[in-house]
C-alpha cells in the first residue's frame, strides 16, 4: 500500500470509529444516521461525477472532430484552438474519473461501515429517492410523507406513489430499489432470518464484495419467498397476478408460500386424457395434447408436424406456431405446456445422462409432483425443480422470467451477469 492510500485508510478509519463505536449503543441511531447521511452525500457526488465524465467524453470526441476537419484544410489556426479544446476536455475527464474513484470508494466505505455497524439497529438506509414516498413506523397509525432521511428500523412500512423510486442499501449488504407503487416492510430475525416483505417492481443486486451476512435475508413477496446468494434479480407484482422474477446474475431460491391461482390454465388444457404417461425408452418427452401448428425438428435438420403420440430424443426440437400449443410428458413424472410461438430442445446431460429440456424461446407452464425432477434451461440459466406447478417465459435479451405457483424451484445464472442493456434498467434511470 502506498503511502497516500495509507494516509486515506487511515483517515477513513478515524473517522468511522467513533461511529461504529457509537452504534454499539442500542439506546441511539445517531451514528448510523451520521453514516447513511454521509453515504447519501457520496452517492449523489458519484452520480454528479459520472455526469460530468459523460460531458467530458462527449466534449473529447467533439474536440478530436475539430482537430481532423482542421488537419483536412490545413487551417492551423483552427487546429489550435481545437487543440486546446481537446486538453481541457481531457483534463476534465481525468478529473472527473479521480473524483468519481475517490467518491466511490468513500461510499464503499460508508455502505461497509453501515451494514457492520447497524447490523443490530437498522433495515435499511435510502440513497436516493424520487417523487413521493409514504412512511408508517412500527407501532404508529400514522402515515406521513418521507424525506428518505432516517433509518428504517423493523416494522417500517414504505408506499411509494406513482412517480416514485427509492434505492436502499440493506443489511445483507445489497443494493435494493423500489420502483413506483411498490412496497417495503422490514420484519425483525425470525427462525433465523431477516425479512424484507415486497410487493410492486423489485430490482436487488449484491454490492461488490459484501460479506455473506448471519443471520441471512429473505425477500418475501404476495405469493413467493427469495433467498439470494451472490445475486442480481429484478422482481414484477401487479393487478394480482402472481409475482414474475428475472435473474440476472448469481443464485436465488424461489419458494411459493402459498398456492398462486394458475394464470395460464386454458380449457382444453384440462379436457381428461389418459394422463401421464413415460415416453417410450430412448426418447424424453411424448406428445400428449396438441392443437394448431406444431412441428419437430431432429437432429439432422429434418422437420415434420407433430403428432399425437410422437416422441421427442436428443436433440429433437418441437417448435409451435402462433395458434399453436402442445402438451409434453416427460421424464419423473413432470408435465410441460410449450404456448404459441415457443421453441424446446430435448437434451440429454452427457455425464449422468439425465434429461435436460431447453426453453429457446416463448413460454412453457410446468406440472411437477412436488419432487425433485428433470432439468429445465434457458439461454441464462439452470432450474432444478422441486415443483407442483411453475412457468418459465424467455423475455428481452434472453433472460428467463420465472413465475411461482406451486413448490420450489432452484434457479443458477449461467452467464456472467448477462446484458441487461437490451431490458431498460429503469433502476439505474
Amino acid at each position: 500500500m502506498n503511502s497516500k492510500s495509507g494516509r486515506t485508510m487511515m483517515l477513513w478509519t478515524l473517522l468511522l470509529l467513533p461511529a461504529l463505536a457509537f452504534a454499539n449503543d442500542a439506546t441511539s441511531n445517531h451514528a448510523l444516521n451520521w453514516i447513511g447521511d454521509h453515504l447519501r452525500e457520496s452517492i449523489a457526488k458519484s452520480d454528479r461525477d459520472r455526469a460530468a465524465l459523460t460531458d467530458a467524453q462527449s466534449a473529447i470526441a467533439r474536440a478530436n472532430a475539430a482537430v481532423s476537419l482542421s488537419q483536412r484544410y490545413q487551417d492551423s489556426a483552427a487546429e489550435s484552438v481545437a487543440m486546446r479544446a481537446l486538453e481541457t476536455a481531457l483534463h476534465a475527464k481525468e478529473l472527473a474519473e479521480l473524483n468519481l474513484t475517490r467518491h466511490e470508494e468513500a461510499a464503499h466505505r460508508l455502505e461497509s461501515a453501515l451494514h457492520y455497524a447497524g447490523i443490530e439497529h437498522t433495515g435499511a438506509v435510502a440513497v436516493r429517492l424520487v417523487g413521493k414516498v409514504l412512511i408508517k413506523h412500527h407501532g404508529d397509525d400514522a402515515i406521513s410523507t418521507w424525506d428518505g432521511q432516517g433509518i428504517l428500523a423493523p416494522g417500517d412500512t414504505l408506499t411509494l406513489g406513482s412517480d416514485a423510486k427509492v434505492q436502499l442499501a440493506v443489511i445483507d449488504g445489497g443494493w435494493l430499489s423500489l420502483g413506483p407503487d411498490s412496497t417495503f416492510t422490514f420484519s425483525a430475525p425470525d427462525k433465523s432470518f431477516w425479512t424484507y416483505d415486497l410487493t410492486g417492481k423489485i430490482h436487488y443486486i449484491r454490492a461488490h464484495g459484501a460479506d455473506v451476512l448471519k443471520p441471512p435475508v429473505k425477500y418475501r413477496g404476495a405469493g413467493s419467498v427469495i433467498t439470494v446468494r451472490g445475486t442480481e434479480f429484478e422482481m414484477n407484482s401487479a393487478n394480482g397476478h402472481p409475482e414474475e422474477f428475472t435473474l440476472i446474475d448469481g443464485k436465488m431460491n424461489l419458494e411459493s408460500t402459498a398456492t398462486a391461482k394458475s394464470r395460464s390454465m386454458q380449457a382444453w388444457w384440462l379436457t381428461p386424457d389418459k394422463g401421464w404417461q413415460m415416453p417410450a425408452e430412448g426418447s424424453l418427452a411424448r406428445v400428449s395434447q396438441l392443437q394448431g401448428a406444431v412441428e419437430i425438428q431432429d437432429a439432422s435438420g429434418k422437420i415434420v408436424p407433430a403428432t399425437q403420440d410422437a416422441i421427442l430424443k436428443t436433440g429433437d426440437q418441437i417448435k409451435s406456431g402462433a395458434d399453436g400449443l402442445v402438451i409434453l410428458d416427460v421424464a419423473d413424472h413432470y408435465r410441460i405446456a410449450l404456448f404459441s410461438n415457443s421453441r424446446l430442445e430435448s437434451v440429454t446431460e452427457k455425464n449422468s445422462g439425465r434429461p435436460l429440456y431447453a426453453l429457446r424461446e416463448g413460454r412453457l407452464h410446468v406440472w411437477g409432483n412436488g419432487k425433485p425432477g428433470p432439468i429445465f434451461l434457458t439461454p441464462n440459466t439452470v432450474t432444478t425443480p422441486a415443483a407442483q406447478e411453475f412457468e418459465i417465459t424467455i423475455v428481452e435479451g434472453g433472460l428467463a422470467q420465472y413465475v411461482m405457483i406451486d413448490g420450489a424451484v432452484e434457479i443458477t445464472a449461467v452467464q456472467k451477469r448477462a446484458n441487461i442493456t437490451k431490458i431498460n434498467p429503469w433502476w439505474d434511470n
